[in-house]
């Protein structure tokens, strides 16, 4: 079982930190991405897929986390008005949390938890379990994240997030192809 305490994972006090996230150097970072390449797009759909079938979870996303925003570039199993509107609102995303702490973020059963229990994504859209590791730009910002859900409780192991955290590697090459030269 994981334990959510664990100091190498991320913790949810509270609302997230909008203000962590609209900083100069990190926007200016997210910027320099060509995130709309449909190529690029189905390059990370497919590692978003193979994630999700190594982790037996239905749902496997890229999210770039902005300012107030979150833009999924990759997915895999997600349907919905999240997939069709690519994003939902920096404050609901889970991904946030991962992104602000650069580390990973896992919320084994979002229900019973205290501070996602009354987020949007899961009493309406029945995200209950979640487990997301950052994506860390060559210039160290992190970006956004690498992520399953399931509208079950799951209990992720550390290989799991370390299964994360090696298609993250993969993701970051991907992105870094499509880097806009400055």
């Amino acid at each position: 079982m994981t334990d959510v305490r664990d100091p190498d994972y991320a913790t949810a006090d509270g609302p997230v930190d909008l203000d962590a996230l609209s900083t100069l150097d990190r926007m200016r970072e997210v910027a320099s991405y060509n995130l709309f390449d449909a190529s690029m797009r189905e390059e990370l759909d497919l590692i978003c897929q193979r994630t999700a079938q190594r982790l037996d979870q239905p749902i496997g996303l890229v999210t770039i986390v902005l300012n107030n925003a979150q833009l999924v570039v990759g997915k895999s199993g997600l349907a919905g008005w999240i997939a069709e509107s690519e994003g939902t609102p920096a404050e609901w995303a889970f991904c946030a949390r991962a992104v602000i702490a650069g580390k990973p973020y896992v919320v084994p059963d979002a229900s019973a938890d205290p501070v996602q229990r009354e987020n949007p994504l899961v009493a309406n859209d029945h995200v209950t379990a979640y487990a997301g590791v950052p994506l860390r730009s060559p210039g160290g910002q992190v970006l956004g994240a690498h992520c399953v859900l399931n509208d079950q409780p799951h209990d992720f192991t550390p290989a799991e997030v370390g299964e994360l955290e090696r298609a993250a590697i993969e993701i970051l090459d991907v992105l870094n192809h499509y880097r806009r030269v400055s």
